[in-house]
């Protein structure tokens, strides 16, 4: 106990500060006269002139080393510290990173105090008379403490579970140190230990913490758990780079104000950006976004705003290359080389126009910078779990403009901690999903396989048009010709072919398994067109009466043949629509990279559940009509 050791992080000790460790022995008790020599030295009086030496040498040195270094580490995060809050990285903030790295912005200078409060408690506490010992263990008790309160408080580092830690560890310290300097009480005066009721050697005081620290740690260990459990739910909405697992941190070049510049049309953009930017914030906390609402101050200084800017996003709706102040904006992106970014609103009625009429309406000048050869255009969503995927896109863009992010991180690409994954799709049941497909439904084989490659959980069966068995070699199911037999009205035979098939779809049904049949009606441009199309309105009429779910995939990728959910109310038999075939909502297939999305939708509409928890929420602005059109 003549020093008080530090349990966090012994190391720190500095043997220089060991000069003034002496250990008293007495020589003559009648006269109770002592002599003291140095701890590490014996053979060294402390109250020689050599002594007297050495300890003006350990005041050089501690003026060098345990003071010196923190007030260096000190000065040259002052000299760093605008490079540091603006996420502007210089040479000196890059080559003192490992000094900040690990705080959190604002207390990025508490390195040094961290360090000071090692060496204080390793260290500076030997200053501390050999004969006021206690005063040792007091002053390290009320310094932990002191510590524990600012790091409970403040919270300086990024990490909770280091903020925990570090709380922890505090508390350790100051209950160690409590048991100290209750110890030496009763080493000094036993009547004094056992007037608090700890005996007289003391073992009372060592059990009592004992049992004290446990269940104190206890605690704090449950709370930080629950704690940490629920920070991580509250932080899912934050993007993670897959090479590191950890939320980014943006930096950006000299002179670089902005990571984005949000180039908009207000009458039909507005509310669009408006969201990128809030989504923008929310996953990407360190992200500074020019929006003219929120950050324009004259309307004269676009250009330099541009110019103040890593990656400018224009956001293509209807109008966009009519507005002037919308061309002064991409003709100085342009002359200035900007990092650029395309986000297409494609929906009509929320401004959308086709990305064709987009182009024509593009100014000559501008056309070779604004739809460069391979320039990715990234389509606007307001489902959410699309638009997460059209917000990854974005930050993706902003991610390697940063200079201080390693580029090879981004091959590995970002994500959520909350975004649906096929792989992380689980079939409840044991038995394959059966999925039939009919044979009169252009594209729906296509979706079919899509699914399959994805979900090899899903069997298909192929509904054919003539009437005869199920054959569970060929995976078929006839189910029926759409004309009647002479003499026979269309509605009399509908209900005798009803009544013919009931029992083979049914019986389908029951073989398939517990997670029962689905019949994949693929919506696109071409269904329900000529005899394929009445064939397939009769075998959907026939499963909605075996009781078969309807699973209705709508086709958006133009390229292979999406169109408008709206034209489905008219080239639908009218008997389908009103025996409620679209009182379900129809899964968008949206192309690459949101149809992977698709599938995963997919695969929950087919039964399988994800460790994710899914949401059919909608973004800020109302839903997309293709996706939740109804009669």
């Amino acid at each position: 106990l003549r020093s008080v050791p530090d349990p966090e992080n012994d190391t720190c000790r500095v043997p220089i500060l060991q000069t003034f460790l002496c250990d008293r022995f007495a020589y003559n008790d009648l006269l109770h006269e002592s002599r003291t020599y140095l701890h590490d030295d014996y053979s060294l009086d402390c109250n020689s002139d050599t002594y007297e030496r050495a300890c003006a040498w350990a005041y050089l040195l501690i003026a060098l080393w345990p003071v010196g270094i923190p007030l260096l580490y000190s000065a040259l995060l002052l000299r760093s510290r605008w490079a540091i809050r603006d996420h502007e990285p210089s040479l000196l903030s890059r080559a003192t990173r490992f000094l900040y790295s690990e705080y959190k912005t604002q207390w990025f200078w508490w390195e040094p105090i961290e360090m000071l409060r090692k060496l204080a408690l390793t260290g500076f506490v030997l200053l501390i008379g050999e004969t006021h010992d206690s005063g040792r263990a007091l002053f390290a008790m009320l310094l932990s403490l002191l510590f524990f309160a600012c790091i409970w408080a403040i919270q300086p580092y990024k990490r909770s579970t280091d903020n925990w830690l570090s709380v922890i560890i505090q508390l350790c310290l100051t209950l160690i140190y409590m048991c100290i300097l209750l110890l030496k009480v009763c080493q000094t005066s036993a009547s004094a230990c056992s007037t608090l009721g700890f005996g007289n050697d003391g073992s009372g005081i060592f059990l009592l913490f004992l049992v004290f620290t446990f269940f104190v740690l206890l605690s704090l260990v449950l709370l930080g758990a629950l704690h940490l459990v629920r920070e991580s739910a509250a932080a899912t909405g934050e993007l993670h780079l897959r090479a590191t697992d950890s939320v980014p941190e943006l930096s950006a070049a000299h002179g670089i104000t902005y990571h984005l510049f949000l180039s908009h049309i207000w009458g039909t953009g507005q509310d669009q950006v408006g969201v990128i930017k809030r989504q923008l914030l929310l996953c990407l906390p360190s992200i500074r976004v020019f929006l003219d609402v929120d950050d324009l101050k004259d309307i004269g200084a676009l250009e330099q705003y541009i110019n103040e800017t890593a990656v400018v996003l224009i956001f293509l709706s209807k109008g966009y290359f009519f507005s002037r102040n919308c061309l002064r904006e991409a003709r100085a992106s342009a002359s200035r080389s900007k990092l650029l970014t395309l986000v297409h609103e494609t929906d009509p009625i929320k401004g959308g126009l086709p990305l064709s009429e987009s182009k024509m309406e593009c100014p000559s000048d501008l056309f070779d910078y604004v739809f460069a050869e391979n320039r990715e255009v990234i389509r606007w969503h307001r489902v959410i779990e699309y638009q997460l995927v059209s917000i990854k896109q974005i930050a993706l863009h902003v991610l390697v403009a940063c200079p201080g992010i390693i580029q090879k991180q981004l091959t590995l690409g970002v994500y959520f901690p909350s975004e649906l994954t096929c792989s992380e799709m689980h079939l409840k049941g044991k038995h394959a999903v059966q999925l039939l497909v009919s044979a009169n439904n252009p594209g729906a084989k296509d979706i079919a396989a899509e699914l399959v490659a994805v979900f090899p959980w899903i069997s298909v069966s192929t509904v054919m048009e003539s009437c005869s068995q199920f054959s569970s070699s060929d995976d078929q199911l006839e189910v029926g010709s759409a004309f009647p037999p002479r003499g026979l009205s269309a509605a009399k035979h509908n209900l005798k072919a009803l009544g013919d098939h009931l029992s083979k779809v049914t019986y389908l049904v029951g073989r398939s398994n517990s997670n029962g049949a689905f019949f994949l009606l693929y919506l696109n441009k071409n269904t329900y067109l000529g005899q394929d199309g009445k064939r397939l309105a009769d075998q959907i009429a026939l499963a909605l009466g075996a009781g078969v779910v309807i699973f209705m995939v709508h086709e958006n990728d133009e390229a292979l043949g999406g169109c408008e959910f709206g034209r489905f109310f008219s080239t639908t038999p009218g008997a389908l629509i009103s025996a409620g075939l679209y009182s379900d909502i129809a899964l968008a297939f949206h192309e690459q990279p949101h149809r992977e999305i698709s599938w995963a939708l997919a695969g929950c509409k087919l039964g399988a559940t994800s460790t994710v928890d899914l949401e059919w929420a909608e973004g800020d602005v109302a839903a997309d009509p293709r996706t939740t059109a109804r009669p």
